[in-house]
């Protein structure tokens, strides 16, 4: 069983604590679905933009 986050106990500094908090939160957002990569925060944008993008090449590009 982890450590419990929180006040130091004797032989156990703060930092100890505060990386098994992290540890924990890490886990925590996993199991949620939470824990979002910088490679599908990007797609997410891209989602968003592309139509932006191709909408305002229509309307700037000339006709042919």
């Amino acid at each position: 069983m982890p450590a419990q986050a929180g006040p130091a106990t004797a032989g156990q500094p703060a930092a100890v604590h505060r990386l098994v908090a992290a540890e924990d939160r890490a886990k925590l957002e996993q199991i949620l679905g939470l824990d979002h990569t910088t490679l599908g925060e990007m797609q997410a944008g891209l989602v968003i933009v592309s139509p932006l993008l191709a909408s305002a090449a229509a309307a700037l590009l000339p006709r042919f």
